[in-house]
């Protein structure tokens, strides 16, 4: 299989690309660290170039949790232009496949946890508006287009490289002997799932026939308090949170039903949290 992995030199990229490499796959990485921008000639001369089978698309609008003012609009734009240009490159290139990372962050608040992908999307975070903008697109121009597309909504992904997540900030606290900081009770809870299956979801998603929406998680609720005690435990750190106010607006409750995932995929996550961050962190 000869692939583009857009993104691939980013956190979970970088990871699904030795793993494509390691399956003995014919690998492109597309990233703005290598030179190649989504809206640059020589990104579309190298689709035409190459004709990948299979189009694996990381950059989503991660800079958007955290936007600058000052270049919002900029950003927001450039993201959907690039996207556009990807579809539209892949279209021309005659792609099987393309695969789309997405978040739960489209599922902001979900009143059913675990939430399936059926549950309406809905987010006030412009990095979830975004993102459902993202799958809007693609999804009505792979209809047009008649490339088979798969949208992968994933949930909180932590693993060696990881960005600065609760996962790393707790662990760079502990290891800095400081006190994380829990906001609220620690009751509030996410779902956590370690790269190796997130990218074991994405090689099974482009091996396969199957289209549509997936959602890929651990599909268990664990909360700060709980996520705090297994790193402590697993970096041997003996001290004890801070509690802090937590925000109005923050997500309490977080976790997908991957039930779709398993039986069209055949796909489930089997790193335990106690694992993945032994992993991660030893």
């Amino acid at each position: 299989m000869k692939a583009f992995v857009i993104g691939g030199a980013g956190f979970i990229g970088s990871h699904l690309v030795v793993a494509l490499k390691r399956e003995g796959h014919e690998v492109f990485v597309v990233d703005k660290r290598n030179g190649l921008d989504m809206q640059s000639l020589r990104f579309q001369e190298l689709f035409q170039k190459e004709r990948p089978e299979v189009v694996l698309h990381l950059a989503g609008p991660i800079g958007l949790r955290n936007p600058n003012a000052e270049t919002v609009f900029e950003d927001c734009v450039s993201i959907l232009l690039g996207t556009k240009n990807v579809l539209e490159a892949a279209r021309v290139s005659s792609v099987r496949r393309i695969i789309f990372s997405s978040s739960s962050a489209v599922y902001e608040n979900a009143k059913e946890v675990p939430t399936p992908e059926t549950y309406t999307t809905s987010s006030s975070s412009l990095y979830g508006i975004m993102t459902i903008l993202m799958e809007k697109l693609i999804l009505d121009y792979s209809a047009v287009s008649k490339i088979s597309t798969v949208i992968l909504r994933l949930s909180n992904v932590y693993g060696p490289g990881q960005w600065r997540n609760v996962v790393r900030i707790f662990a760079e606290d502990m290891q800095k002997n400081i006190s994380p900081k829990i906001a609220g009770d620690g009751s509030s809870t996410r779902d956590f799932v370690h790269v190796g299956d997130v990218v074991d979801a994405f090689i099974k998603a482009a091996n396969s026939n199957a289209t549509g929406i997936f959602n890929i998680g651990s599909s268990k609720e664990t909360s700060l308090k709980e996520l705090f005690e297994t790193l402590a435990n697993t970096l041997q750190w003996n001290g004890a949170p801070e509690y802090v106010s937590a925000p109005q607006s923050g997500v309490s409750r977080s976790a997908l039903d991957c039930t779709k995932a398993k039986k069209d995929l055949g796909w489930r996550a089997k790193t335990t949290l106690k694992d993945g961050l032994i992993k991660t962190f030893i």
